[in-house]
């Protein structure tokens, strides 16, 4: 009897293999789930993370909700994707981003922004400073007006600086003037005929009206042009005062038939009054049978 009794309480004793499969089943499959909860969670953390370090995102709100990981946020245009960025996160973790567009005030984000906005040439380094953006270097007018009018559209621009600019149009228009005011057209002794060897300088002075002309259109700034015709020493004041004049008109003639506007020329005969040569010999008389040009900035008429 106590032999029967004891097989039959270690009978009861002995737990079935079947329980033991379940619930090692059960355990693996708890330890597993949290497992990859920590997981995720590390990930999540991480991602939230790389988000916070990068320029030009902020981070409104970032939640599971309904089992669904979710981002909520600005982002400005020169910021770095977020989704390519973090591509392999958000598709591990299945998260949905929702993007706004703002402006940040990064000073890196101001001054790239205002090198799209604002297409500088090749020529020209910009540089931020205090909220003070300053321009070196040199630009045509055109890009020198538009930095006025546009900089201070730009978000985190309170003010800028243009004074080490050179204008390119304002250097080119200094040459022209320099170019024709070293031009004399000769003449044949008492007459306005061309003396032998002009044609180049009539190329030039018609060359350099036209790049004059357009030039103060450019820069609203304009520019009078005199021709002066001179004579000799010898001949009578009066002589001397008639043909000087008239080798001027020659010379206004000449340009106007050419496509210069005649606006802004005009025209003197000073005779002998402002030689070009003292005449020490004879020969030197040749050189003040000439006209010569001189040219002069108009005020501008606008208020201020």
């Amino acid at each position: 009897k106590q032999s029967l009794h004891y097989k039959e309480k270690k009978n009861k004793r002995k737990i079935s293999p079947l329980l033991w499969c379940i619930f090692f089943i059960l355990f693996t499959l708890r330890v597993s789930w949290g497992f990859n909860t920590f997981q995720k969670r590390q990930a999540w953390n991480n991602y939230l993370n790389r988000l916070k370090s990068q320029k030009g995102l902020i981070i409104l709100s970032a939640q599971k909700k309904e089992g669904i990981y979710q981002v909520h946020g600005l982002r400005d245009p020169l910021a770095k994707n977020p989704g390519e960025l973090l591509k392999k996160e958000a598709k591990k973790l299945g998260i949905r981003e929702n993007w706004k567009n703002y402006y940040s005030l990064n000073p890196e984000f101001i001054l790239e922004r205002a090198k799209k906005f604002l297409t500088p040439p090749s020529t020209i380094t910009l540089t931020l400073s205090n909220d003070i953006i300053s321009a070196e270097g040199e630009a045509s007018q055109r890009w020198i007006e538009t930095f006025h009018q546009k900089a201070l559209t730009l978000p985190g621009i309170n003010g800028f600086n243009i004074e080490k600019v050179q204008n390119t149009d304002q250097k080119m228009m200094d040459k022209r003037i320099e170019d024709l005011t070293e031009i004399q057209i000769y003449f044949k002794n008492n007459s306005t005929e061309f003396a032998e060897g002009q044609e180049n300088n009539l190329v030039q002075i018609l060359d350099s009206i036209k790049n004059i002309q357009t030039l103060q259109s450019r820069l609203k700034t304009w520019v009078q042009i005199v021709i002066f015709g001179h004579t000799d020493s010898s001949g009578t004041e009066n002589l001397n005062q008639r043909l000087s004049r008239s080798r001027a008109e020659r010379i206004f003639n000449h340009l106007t038939i050419n496509g210069i506007n005649p606006g802004f020329i005009t025209i003197s005969g000073v005779g002998t009054q402002l030689p070009l040569k003292e005449e020490l010999k004879t020969d030197d008389r040749k050189y003040n049978r000439a006209v010569s040009f001189k040219t002069f900035y108009i005020p501008s008429t606008d208020g201020g």
